[in-house]
């Protein structure tokens, strides 16, 4: 259940990199490190892209009425830090750093 689960919010984080940090046509590259351990699973994920800090740059997100009535954006955001126990990024000399860890379930 763990991976499924940090497969989902990978997903989403690689597919918000390709969509929205790389808008200069240059050559990028985005990094993928998986840890399991007895706790859970960890990932890292790099890239050079534009920073963004998804604890404190994402949209505010609104649960409120249908879908048809919410704004565009940042759901995917929402997902990630619900479905995820701990989440640390850090950018410095233009190398974007995301953790994301998940705890086993009992």
């Amino acid at each position: 259940m763990e991976a499924n689960t940090v497969n989902l919010a990978l997903d989403e984080w690689i597919t918000n990199l390709v969509s929205y940090a790389f808008d200069d046509g240059g050559e990028h590259r985005i990094g993928v490190e998986l840890e399991a351990d007895t706790e859970g699973l960890t990932v890292v994920v790099t890239d050079d892209g534009h920073s963004f800090h998804p604890l404190e740059d994402a949209p505010k997100v609104s649960l409120e009425g249908g879908v048809e009535d919410r704004a565009i954006g940042g759901l995917g955001l929402y997902f990630i830090r619900t479905l995820m126990d701990d989440i640390q990024y850090d950018s410095a000399d233009g190398v974007n750093r995301l953790r994301l860890r998940r705890l086993k379930r009992k």
